[in-house]
């Protein structure tokens, strides 16, 4: 049972923070396949979660993981924005998808960087990432600006997003980890 959380949080992660689909459009380079396997590790994951300015939030389902968002503090907007909190991960499992877990997971993570440190959040997408530009539009997000994700030659656009004040949280669905997950 030890590790059992640690790699279905890094499995859920590793979707979240790396959208192949929309990175590998010609298919999956070997620049892309090195950056996934050495950057998404269980290390590292769990290094990132002993992190202070790290916060991660879960939702869960009938005591099963659905879904997770990851709430980085002390990160720069680089579009210049106020805000030095990042979503830097907001993930949900395909079947689940348009049930509220998104929302309410990112609601969560909403309220957790106002409590903090009385700022929105910022977050990039990427550019050809409709669903999930759409989703944001939906719950206030604004594009403020543009950035690339450099991988090798190949620079993917990313839209920066702001967020807004936190909307009250949907109880029940989401709760916060532990540093320390077992």
């Amino acid at each position: 049972r030890e590790g059992k959380a640690e790699t279905i949080l890094f499995n859920l992660s590793g979707h979240g923070h790396f959208d192949m689909g929309s990175y590998a459009t010609d298919g999956v380079t070997d620049e892309i396949s090195a950056y996934v396997l050495s950057e998404f590790t269980v290390e590292r994951f769990l290094a990132s979660l002993g992190e202070p300015a790290t916060s991660l939030l879960v939702a869960d389902h009938d005591g099963c993981l659905v879904g997770l968002a990851v709430v980085r503090f002390g990160a720069p907007c680089p579009s210049g924005a106020r805000s030095a909190v990042e979503l830097q991960t907001l993930y949900v499992q395909e079947h689940f998808i348009g049930q509220g877990i998104g929302r309410s997971l990112l609601q969560a993570a909403e309220t957790e960087a106002r409590e903090r440190s009385a700022s929105s959040l910022w977050l990039t997408v990427n550019a050809r990432n409709s669903r999930a530009i759409a989703f944001y539009a939906d719950q206030g997000y604004a594009k403020i600006g543009t950035t690339h994700f450099v991988l090798g030659d190949a620079r993917h656009e990313n839209h920066v997003l702001l967020g807004s004040v936190a909307k009250p949280l949907r109880q029940g669905v989401v709760s916060r980890a532990v540093r320390t997950l077992r």
